[in-house]
């Protein structure tokens, strides 16, 4: 993992419902599979999703919270980058995939044989 940085671009306050969304845009390296925005000093409804299975070039991060934004354009923001094989350690889950799903998961999820007595 190493370290980076993203860039605000855009902030919006949305009044109505006391919310804010902003933007930070980086530039990812080829070798970077997954980057995550470092949000951990700030209120707890703060949330950008990582961004996995990044591709090489500028991308942007979403950002929403509660209350007024603590970013302003052209701030930046810490990001933590992981090279492709390499993961956190706390990655969030992935939506599910059943080709990923191991035979004794997908035995827990089958429905149970009932069997009356004298069957079988």
């Amino acid at each position: 993992m190493f370290p980076s940085s993203s860039i605000v671009k855009h902030v919006q306050k949305d009044d109505d419902n006391g919310r804010f969304y902003a933007q930070a845009e980086i530039m990812l390296a080829e070798n970077v599979d997954y980057a995550e925005l470092q949000l951990r000093d700030l209120d707890s409804s703060v949330y950008a999703p990582p961004l996995t299975n990044a591709k090489a070039g500028v991308t942007t991060f979403h950002i929403s919270g509660n209350g007024n934004s603590p970013f302003k354009v052209g701030g930046t923001i810490p990001v933590i980058c992981f090279p492709k094989g390499e993961m956190p350690e706390t990655a969030p889950l992935q939506p599910w995939d059943k080709t990923s799903v191991t035979r004794l998961e997908l035995d827990h999820f089958a429905p149970v044989a009932r069997v009356r007595p004298g069957d079988g």
